[in-house]
This record gives C-alpha cells, sequence and structure tokens, in this order.
C-alpha cells in the first residue's frame, strides 16, 4: 500500500515493529483489566461467604469455600506482580512483547478461573443480573480471545523459549 510520506507512522519499513508494541501495551491493559475483575470478585466472594449461613454456620466456615477464596487470592497475586512487572519494564522503555503475552494469557484465564469461584460461591443468585459475576463470566471468557487467543499466546511464548533455549545438556 503506498502511503504519503505526510501520512506516515514510524519510519518506513517498521510498521509491523511498531504494531507489535501497541499490541503489547494492549495485552497488558488486558491483564490489568483483569486484575481489577479478579480483585473485585474475591471482594465479592469473601463478604457473602461471612454474610450467607447455611445449615446453621456462614459459608466462610467452610472448608470448600474457603480454598475457592484462597485459591484466587494466590492466583490473583501471582498475575499482579507478572502485570506489574511488565508495566515497569515499559515504563523503563524495554520490550515487553514477552511479558506482555505471559501477563495477557495468566491475567485473563486467572480472571475466568477467580470468577468461576466466585460464581460458584454465590450460587443461583450469581447467575442473576442483579449481580455483576454473570457479565464478568462472559467478558472474562471472551478477553481469552481477543487481542490474542490464549493459544496464540502460547504459541507465542512458545516459540520464545525454544529460540532461547540452548540444544547443549
Amino acid at each position: 500500500m503506498k502511503v504519503p510520506v505526510e501520512n506516515l507512522v514510524g519510519k518506513e519499513g517498521e510498521g509491523f515493529k511498531l504494531a507489535q508494541k501497541w499490541l503489547g501495551i494492549g495485552r497488558l491493559k488486558h491483564g490489568a483489566r483483569a486484575l481489577g475483575v479478579a480483585e473485585r470478585c474475591i471482594e465479592m466472594g469473601a463478604r457473602y461467604s461471612k454474610e450467607r449461613v447455611t445449615f446453621g454456620k456462614p459459608l466462610s466456615e467452610r472448608q470448600g469455600i474457603t480454598f475457592k477464596l484462597a485459591d484466587s487470592y494466590v492466583e490473583l497475586h501471582a498475575a499482579r506482580l507478572m502485570v506489574y512487572q511488565a508495566a515497569w519494564k515499559n515504563d523503563q522503555k524495554q520490550d515487553i512483547r514477552n511479558e506482555a503475552y505471559m501477563a495477557k494469557l495468566f491475567a485473563d484465564e486467572m480472571s475466568f478461573r477467580v470468577v468461576d469461584r466466585v460464581l460458584q460461591i454465590h450460587g443461583g443468585i450469581g447467575l442473576t443480573l442483579d449481580l455483576p459475576l454473570a457479565k464478568w463470566f462472559v467478558d472474562q471468557r471472551s478477553r481469552m480471545i481477543t487481542e490474542g487467543a490464549s493459544e496464540v499466546m502460547r504459541m507465542v511464548i512458545a516459540r520464545e523459549v525454544l529460540k532461547n533455549t540452548t540444544d547443549a545438556v
């Protein structure tokens, strides 16, 4: 495609490189958004588990419920570290492609699992429009497809691993 010089963004022949940089930032934003959704879900799950009483005791006293919250909190912490590291590297003007791919993959999938767990904690009310959980469930599932499906992220990450691994044993 011919583009007039005055409409050129970046240097000639480097459009794909520029697009990759912008996609990296977009994928980083995916990760950050996933952190927010997961954090809010954990808050909702913890609060509801303390309020909801079944068979004479709150859900928060049931191991099956507390383990869902614990697993969610651990995964959120790991995803937060990945997203923050990629954001820090971006602030340092470093190449963030690999970190952004990993942060998007891990954070989006983590957030989907967290929403699913918290939906389970809430039971049937979690599926109603009274709470945002059902919407977040669909939103998080779609985020595992947009701006690079999870499978594509895995493919690109694996390519980098294979490229940077020596054959020496």
